[in-house]
């Protein structure tokens, strides 16, 4: 349980830090899901898909 907290919190601080970098241009849509095992012991992967211009 204490590890799918860790994900969560993780994952909440992720988007917490794209709001603060784009403001309301930074709005997203997010999924996030927890595994046995992620490469190089990360507890979670964050990917992006962004559009610049």
């Amino acid at each position: 349980m204490a590890e799918q907290v860790t994900i969560i919190l993780a994952i909440d601080r992720a988007s917490e830090l794209i709001g603060q970098l784009f403001g309301a241009r930074g709005a997203h849509a997010r999924s996030a899901f927890g595994v046995a095992q992620i490469p190089i012991g990360a507890c979670v992967e964050i990917e992006m898909i962004a559009e610049i211009g």
